[in-house]
């Protein structure tokens, strides 16, 4: 298919774009805009679509499976009278932003995943100390109910569990353990007095 080129060229704001949308397009982010999952297939269709809009500049059907067979239909190498180059130099940066946004995601979840087993040997430590401290003959069948209440969690939010701990700056001990301080009121009356 013959295509007629809108432009052979794309402006210094035009180039930024393209490979900030193919990039950002390739990853899915949280609520917070932290990149949780990589999608390789999403780069190839973006920059279709980039040059397909910027290079040709057609208007495109409203319906998406039909416009996405336009884009992909598009064989960039068939097309001449454009700056190769500068097509070439734009890939390369998108897949070198691709690149660095996935190293860094990847340390990201390594920071994540020490900072949760920290907090897992924490919490198996307490709770290693509150099972050592309960008097002989206690009842293990009385916290049943609560047991039963903790399993019958449909579904449990990793994602909120996982950015309480980050959040968290009290140790877990200090949490479990805060309420039992002795309180001495004679040893406060004195500093009163």
């Amino acid at each position: 298919m013959e295509y007629e080129l809108k432009k052979t060229q794309l402006t210094f704001a035009e180039t930024l774009r393209v490979v900030k949308d193919a990039v950002d397009a390739s990853f899915e982010t949280d609520e917070n805009g932290n990149d949780i999952e990589f999608r390789p297939e999403i780069k190839e269709i973006s920059l279709q679509c980039s040059f397909y809009e910027n290079y040709i500049g057609l208007e495109l059907s409203e319906d998406f499976d039909e416009a996405f067979a336009t884009y992909m239909a598009v064989d960039i190498d068939d097309i001449e009278g454009f700056n190769r180059d500068q097509w070439y130099s734009i890939r390369n940066a998108v897949n070198d932003k691709i690149e660095f946004r996935k190293q860094k995601m990847l340390q990201k979840n390594i920071r994540v995943t020490s900072i949760l087993d920290e907090e897992i040997i924490k919490f198996v430590n307490v709770l290693s100390e509150v099972v050592q401290k309960l008097p002989q003959g206690f009842d293990m069948k009385s916290v049943q109910p609560f047991m039963d209440k903790i399993n019958s969690m449909s579904k449990i939010d990793e994602k909120k569990i996982v950015q309480a701990a980050l959040n968290n700056n009290h140790s877990l001990k200090n949490r479990l353990f805060g309420y039992k301080k002795p309180k001495n009121k004679a040893k406060e009356e004195k500093s009163e007095a």
